[in-house]
């Protein structure tokens, strides 16, 4: 799951604030982190995630909860009950049409957290379920959240651990 770009800069200027600025006794240098910070504090209003990756995200995550909820709804009214949220949730979230970035990025967190629940109650009903079923929904659990995965590690860029390690001096 990505972090929201309010929560990334947050933890960046956090850092900045609370371990590095500590260790820095030049008032020039600190100075010149502090313009970092504020630099980046004006910035998050102007970014978004790429809604390109978002939406699909969103897509394929109510495709996988239409899913556990036809294979949750096939098992009879001892069941029904017990997903009742589910489905309006479900029906509340597919009728949702967001507007700007930050709306789709709720709406992602909403279908992330509905498939949080859809899981559990796919985990409780299995006993229940006919092999063929459960194993088909499991499967699509499995490639659903190994292609969120692999789409994260392809967005990653070169690492600065070589340097991070080091402290920034290349010469040890």
């Amino acid at each position: 799951m990505l972090l929201s770009i309010e929560d990334q800069f947050a933890g960046i200027q956090q850092t900045l604030e609370e371990v590095v600025i500590p260790e820095i006794s030049s008032l020039y240098v600190r100075g010149q982190v502090y313009a970092v910070m504020e630099i980046l504090n004006q910035m998050q209003n102007f970014i978004e995630f790429r809604s390109d990756l978002l939406k699909e995200e969103v897509d394929r995550t109510r495709e996988v909860l239409n899913n556990i909820g036809t294979a949750l709804g096939s098992l009879g009214p001892e069941v029904q009950e017990a997903i009742k949220d589910f489905v309006r949730s479900k029906q509340e979230l597919e009728a949702a049409r967001p507007g700007s970035g930050k709306e789709l990025m709720e709406l992602r967190d909403r279908t992330n957290r509905l498939l949080e629940l859809g899981q559990e109650l796919f985990h409780r009903a299995r006993g229940t379920m006919a092999r063929e079923e459960r194993e088909r929904v499991e499967g699509l659990l499995k490639s659903h959240l190994g292609q969120i995965s692999r789409r994260n590690l392809k967005l990653l860029r070169p690492t600065l651990l070589k340097k991070i390690s080091r402290g920034g001096d290349e010469g040890k």
